[in-house]
């Protein structure tokens, strides 16, 4: 049977996907990165050190079509987000952070890099997330589909899209539970960044 708080995030992870989430949450703290409802336990594991925008606030919607991001954290002692913005001109950029957490070697470091992004770099990442069925993937916890597999660790994947549609959301583990077409998706938007070295963290 699964335990109280996989249902209750299974639950509020169902009721928010593609539905717009409003600014109007007034029990979520001003920088909550994540919509309270999906009771996520992983936030600032996550996100902490990023710098990055809420983007299930409407506010952070505001000038563009479209921004979708990729956040990477777990077993390494690093962490990163992948962020794609088309603003209502059409214009495309990208933002890269990759936050070094290995004070044992040197002090913790914080890289930010700008990217550019060309129309075809975003219809093929467009068709990947198609083809992955991404924003149906309900968010997926330690298990494997094979029974006789232990998963104790990994690499949490979270992906976050705003749009006309709304706000999105998708997770999984990328060493226990991430479908194929979720990993390719993670994929492409390593390669958009021009961050092809954290595909390690992948596998």
């Amino acid at each position: 049977m699964e335990p109280d708080r996989v249902r209750r995030f299974r639950a509020g992870a169902a009721a928010l996907l593609g539905l717009v989430v409003a600014d109007a949450a007034a029990a979520a703290p001003p920088r909550a990165m994540l919509p309270p409802e999906l009771g996520y336990g992983y936030e600032r594991v996550v996100f902490e050190g990023l710098d990055e925008p809420p983007l299930w606030r409407a506010r952070e919607a505001r000038g563009y079509r479209s921004r979708i991001r990729l956040s990477i954290a777990g077993i390494v002692r690093a962490k990163a987000s992948i962020r794609i913005d088309r603003r209502r001109t059409g214009a495309l950029s990208g933002r890269l952070v990759l936050v070094d957490l290995d004070s044992r070697a040197r002090p913790e470091r914080r890289i930010v890099r700008r990217f550019r992004v060309s129309a075809a770099q975003s219809e093929a990442l467009d068709r990947l997330i198609g083809e992955a069925g991404l924003w149906t993937i309900h968010p997926q916890f330690y298990v494997h589909e094979d029974p006789e597999m232990i998963c104790l660790d990994g690499m949490e994947l979270v992906f976050e899209r705003v749009d006309a549609r709304g706000y999105r959301f998708s997770t999984a583990n990328a060493q226990c539970t991430a479908p194929g077409g979720m990993l390719r998706v993670a994929e492409k938007m390593m390669e958009i960044a021009r961050a092809g070295d954290l595909k390690r963290w992948l596998r």
